[in-house]
């Protein structure tokens, strides 16, 4: 399969795509840098804050997995602090969700995933977006 991940230079980004790759996946990459052409995947620039992907290039996937947001660890939890972790996730999953959807073929599957320390350990209690703190 051709798997699209966006946050693969994070902890659980870089196993996950380690793991793709050795199950024979083949991996494309949005990074926010330069891209590196002796990459392991293939790489494509993209900027959610001003929000810049040019998704015709990337061609077809199969499966977007969107390893969302900035880091909720390191720093206190000012309000500019608050402001960054929430548009590093809601900035970057609009702008991929709006551009794959307007690919001529969209993935069949799209994954987000973010920090989710916030709610703590429930055991197996479902959780949601209206799940207070744990």
């Amino acid at each position: 399969m051709r798997i699209l991940v966006s946050g693969g230079s994070g902890l659980i980004g870089q196993a996950l795509i380690t793991t793709l790759l050795s199950e024979g996946h083949q991996v494309v990459q949005l990074v926010r840098r330069n891209t590196n052409p002796g990459a392991l995947t293939e790489e494509f620039s993209w900027d959610p804050e001003h929000e810049i992907f040019d998704y015709k290039d990337v061609g077809s996937i199969d499966i977007a997995i969107h390893l969302s947001g900035s880091s909720i660890a390191g720093a206190r939890w000012s309000g500019k602090r608050k402001l960054l972790i929430r548009n590093s996730r809601v900035l970057s999953t609009q702008l991929l969700s709006k551009s794959l959807g307007q690919m001529t073929n969209p993935p069949k599957l799209l994954i987000v995933a973010s920090g989710m320390g916030f709610y703590g350990d429930r055991g197996d209690e479902p959780l949601n977006e209206h799940s207070g703190p744990g």
